[in-house]
């Protein structure tokens, strides 16, 4: 897709999302409730608990939710699979793996914020979703301790300072871990797919994953790819398709639409964040 085809779907996404006929009443909940929780269905028995506050519990709220991103999760997963879920937030993507690799598979959920890990975990037992693996933990190129930037949008609460998103509330010191050697202590024999949302430390993730990357039958990966987040820890999103297409990775994005995987042609810049499917075989199912 050519940089001006993604401007006029992002502006349309944000005409479609003004047009909803729940618009308002997001705006009424978001500035005079956001302390009570809503309960939203995902798919079919599948249900998400969450504060009507931030970008991530508005998209839920208008049923916009990164819908070509779920629709790929959807096509892909499989009973049995085994997913790294890096950046869970509330836990969508990881409420949806385990509803489609079930009980023989596995869902492992890293979240390091306090209070979203605690709704993360509500999620997953309001769910009833044994095979989900939640740790409290920020995933990082070492294992270690760091400092958690808090914002009002916790969604956006990353390892580095994000100034684009206003001024910090606070700051916690949070447990890191690497996956290699999370896969190693867990023993984990296979990953099927792996989706990182670091808020700028995705490529920090993926360097702390090159045992998995390169195994012989390496994770799918489902990555976001945004300058406005990662420039805070000192490199453009570019740098993340180098690095993977250094390990034998093509980029992709989801159509919804054909549901097949569309080539995703190198770019200099990704001011419009993207969520792109990273293989090295072929993905669909």
């Amino acid at each position: 897709m050519s940089r001006g085809t993604l401007m006029v779907k992002y502006k349309l996404s944000r005409i479609r999302q003004l047009a909803n006929p729940r618009y308002a009443s997001w705006m009424f909940l978001s500035r005079f409730r956001s302390e009570c929780p809503l309960r939203t269905r995902l798919r079919d028995e599948l249900f998400i608990e969450y504060l009507p506050r931030g970008n991530v519990s508005r998209d839920l709220y208008l049923g916009q939710f990164e819908e070509d991103v779920t629709d790929f999760f959807v096509h892909y997963l499989r009973p049995g699979m085994v997913v790294i879920d890096v950046g869970a937030n509330i836990g969508v993507y990881s409420l949806l793996s385990a509803k489609y690799v079930g009980e023989r598979g596995a869902v492992h959920a890293f979240e390091p914020t306090p209070d979203t890990f605690a709704q993360l975990c509500t999620n997953a037992a309001l769910n009833r979703l044994s095979c989900i693996r939640t740790n409290r933990l920020a995933v990082s190129d070492k294992s270690g301790t760091s400092s958690l930037y808090l914002y009002n949008q916790n969604a956006m609460n990353s390892l580095a300072m994000q100034d684009w998103v206003g001024s910090a509330v606070g700051q916690v010191q949070v447990d890191t871990v690497s996956l290699d050697e999370y896969v190693r202590a867990a023993e984990l024999g296979r990953v099927d797919l792996l989706k990182v949302d670091a808020e700028g430390a995705e490529l920090r993730v993926l360097q702390g994953a090159v045992e998995l990357l390169e195994r012989p039958k390496s994770p799918v990966v489902v990555c976001e790819f945004a300058d406005k987040t990662t420039r805070n820890f000192g490199y453009e999103a570019a740098a993340i398709r180098e690095y993977l297409e250094n390990l034998g990775y093509r980029l992709f994005r989801w159509s919804r639409r054909s549901a097949t995987l569309l080539p995703e042609p190198a770019r200099a810049d990704y001011e419009l964040y993207a969520n792109l499917i990273c293989t090295k075989g072929e993905a669909e199912r």
